[in-house]
Formats: C-alpha cells, sequence, structure tokens
C-alpha cells in the first residue's frame, strides 16, 4: 500500500495521482483568505525552523555522547531538543497539508 504524499499514513486515496491520505485530503479550514504567497512564506518557515530544530537535535544527540550516561545537562538538552523536533515536524506537517490544499 502507497503512503500518504505528505504525513507518510498508508492510503489507498490519489488525489491528482498523489497518494494522499483522507486526513490530508481535507480542506483547511478557516484558511480561505490566505494568499498561495503567504501560504507559500508559511511553508518556506516551517521547513526552516525543521531543519534548525533536526540541527539542533544532532548536536544535543552529539553532545550527550561526549559526557557520561545520564548526565542530567545532556538528558535535558536531548529531551528539550527533541520536544522542539517534535514541534516542529507538526508544524511543518501542517503547513505542507495547507500548501497542499490550496486551492487556484
Amino acid at each position: 500500500m502507497p503512503s500518504c504524499s505528505v504525513c507518510g499514513q498508508e492510503t489507498d486515496l490519489h488525489v491528482n495521482g498523489e497518494p494522499t491520505c483522507p486526513e490530508c485530503d481535507k480542506p483547511v479550514i478557516g484558511k480561505e483568505s490566505r494568499s498561495f504567497e503567504e501560504l507559500n512564506e508559511a511553508l518556506t518557515l516551517a521547513a526552516q525552523e525543521y531543519f534548525d530544530a533536526l540541527d539542533n537535535h544532532s548536536k544535543a544527540v552529539g553532545f550527550l555522547g561526549l559526557l557520561d550516561p545520564g548526565n542530567p545537562a545532556a538528558t535535558e538538552a536531548v529531551s528539550s531538543a527533541s520536544a522542539r523536533l517534535d514541534a516542529a515536524s507538526l508544524g511543518y506537517e501542517q503547513a505542507l497539508r495547507e500548501y497542499r490544499s490550496f486551492k487556484r
């Protein structure tokens, strides 16, 4: 079964030839007044935040490897970086969903 092109979930639904799960195919409510340029900028900013969070997470994990196991500072750094990465991932997914649902 193919994976959704937005979120990666398995789906049999295809929209415009692309595998898209029902959740990602739903129109974004309350965003009708946003222009394509605004959605594009939001997607760019969300992508940048995601890649910054990913870099930060990689550095935190590397920092953890340099210290003794169980070091509270390293554990906190990885925990904080993981939380930021999770939030950035969700934000990027939402921005991508809104961008893909834009009807020109």
